[in-house]
């Protein structure tokens, strides 16, 4: 089963620390956007260290806020992506980037398309078409397993992985193409691919 310390790691460190709001983009931290998460408990911290010198390092840093983002991305990604009941290192990880950069109801609907199409409908399916509604619950997590079951482990995640990449460049550019702001951060976006 998959693991949320490593997951995170990996995920934080492509979000990084502090980023002041620029007009277009909110004020973030460790990943968190100020304006998705206002009643993050982190940010009454952030502000109380603004007039310190050293900030944004001090923020970036401080052990606390570190400790509240984590349980952020726990509690607000984590467990509402079932991160624990995922068979793959490598896709609960991929899954958690997603959620924290397109929403978790988006990396859900990516997994539950991607299971989908590798359902061998032109065969006896493996499983029954699942539906598209971006909650990873018992049915989802069946999936996979059963696909893991046919394939191999790592065959299967190669598979999962290859497609929800996709999906996920797909997201972006159809992100930069419908908002103009969105594609200065386009060359960012596609090094998280």
């Amino acid at each position: 089963m998959a693991k949320f310390d490593p997951a995170y790691a990996v995920v934080v460190g492509l979000e990084g620390g502090y980023k002041a709001a620029d007009g277009v983009d909110a004020e973030t931290i460790h990943g968190i956007n100020r304006e998705h998460n206002p009643d993050w408990k982190g940010w009454p911290l952030v502000d109380a260290l603004k007039d310190n010198p050293g900030f944004p390092m001090r923020a970036n840093n401080d052990p606390e806020v570190f400790r509240l983002a984590k349980e952020r991305y726990r509690s607000g990604y984590w467990l509402l992506i079932a991160g624990d009941l995922l068979p793959e290192q490598e896709v609960a990880t991929k899954l958690l980037d997603l959620a924290v950069h397109a929403g978790v109801r988006t990396a859900g609907k990516m997994l539950q398309e991607t299971l989908n199409l590798l359902r061998r409908p032109h065969e006896t399916p493996l499983y029954d078409a699942l539906l598209v509604d971006g909650v990873i619950g018992k049915k989802t997590v069946e999936a996979y397993r059963l696909l893991q079951e046919k394939d191999g482990p790592d065959k299967a995640g190669r598979y999962v992985m290859a497609l929800l990449r996709g999906m996920q460049t797909q997201f972006y550019i159809e992100l930069a193409s419908r908002m103009a702001y969105h594609s200065k951060n386009l060359r960012g976006y596609l090094r998280r691919v």
